[in-house]
């Protein structure tokens, strides 16, 4: 984003983030520290292993994720190898509006989510 932000010659005046398992908690995290930031998507958030992942240091992120006042979508497998069903729901219940999830269903897991 700093590069968008500060490197182009017409800088967009509203960004989307999007990030896949490691960075769809990255992105979570740090949509309210840019203010051209309107909406963002976490797509396989490994929930399960935050805590190895980033160092215990998931805490944190989680909260600042949970206050994101930006658009949220939250996609998830519903056979993924780093969250179940029922954690990433409980997640997705604990963002602050506005939001949208979907669990797609089939075997999906964390690696074959794009197919």
């Amino acid at each position: 984003c700093d590069f968008l932000l500060h490197e182009v010659q017409e800088p967009p005046e509203q960004i989307i983030l999007v990030g896949y398992s490691y960075g769809s908690l990255v992105v979570a995290a740090t949509a309210d520290d840019i203010p051209q930031v309107v909406a963002f998507a976490c797509i396989s958030p490994p929930l399960y292993w935050a805590w190895a992942l980033f160092c215990c240091n998931h805490g944190d992120l989680l909260r600042r994720a949970r206050r994101a006042t930006a658009s949220k979508l939250v996609i998830i497998g519903e056979h993924d190898n780093f969250c179940s069903v029922l954690e990433f729901n409980a997640f997705v219940d604990s963002l602050t509006e506005p939001k949208q999830s979907t669990v797609l269903r089939g075997y999906v897991d964390h690696f074959n989510i794009y197919r």
